[in-house]
């Protein structure tokens, strides 16, 4: 146990050494600093929501795959375990061509949206569009000097909910009819 600790350890030196003291990690270390920091309150949802439903997905795909052995097991004899009964182990107990259908286009439908909020967030860390130029105005007014900034990039557009959270609601759906199917 304490030689696992120890391992982790210094793993976490290693790699404390290395963000510190090597240009790619410090690189390394400000990227990440710069994504995270222009991730909204509800970027952080909907991650925990997709992470969520990527596990159930990967879960479910195991789960069939153990349903498959266990069949084959029962037809060759070699075992007699049954599939528990009840309201959510019934329904993933047996595997229905609607099932598979649901679940395929749950894992779709995830992945579509993921694809799109990663397009979405990487629109949001450049937000400067090409080909619009600034033009910087200066003077003296009565004595004071000052700098004007006309043109260039607006600010960005936000929406409150994040791009392919409806697809997202729609995978979720889509697995939930897995337990109907």
């Amino acid at each position: 146990m304490f030689r696992r600790i120890g391992k982790l350890w210094r793993l976490w030196e290693l790699y404390t050494f290395w963000k510190s003291f090597t240009p790619a990690g410090y690189a390394m270390d400000r990227a990440f600093t710069y994504v995270l920091d222009r991730l909204r309150a509800l970027d952080w949802v909907y991650l925990v929501l997709a992470v969520l439903l990527a596990i159930l997905w990967a879960l479910e795909g195991l789960n069939w795959v153990l349903q498959a052995v266990l069949a084959i097991s029962r037809s060759l004899g070699l075992t007699t375990a049954v599939w528990p009964r009840g309201p959510v182990l019934g329904a993933l107990g047996g595997i229905t061509l609607g099932q598979v259908v649901w679940w395929l286009l749950a894992g779709l439908l995830w992945a579509i949206s993921v694809l799109r909020w990663l397009a979405a967030l990487l629109r949001r860390l450049w937000p400067a569009q090409a080909g619009q130029a600034f033009v910087w105005v200066s003077g003296t007014i009565h004595g004071r000097n000052f700098v004007h900034r006309t043109g260039g990039p607006q600010a960005p557009r936000t929406t409150p909910i994040p791009s392919g959270a409806l697809i997202l609601c729609l995978a979720w759906l889509a697995d939930a009819l897995i337990l109907a199917g």
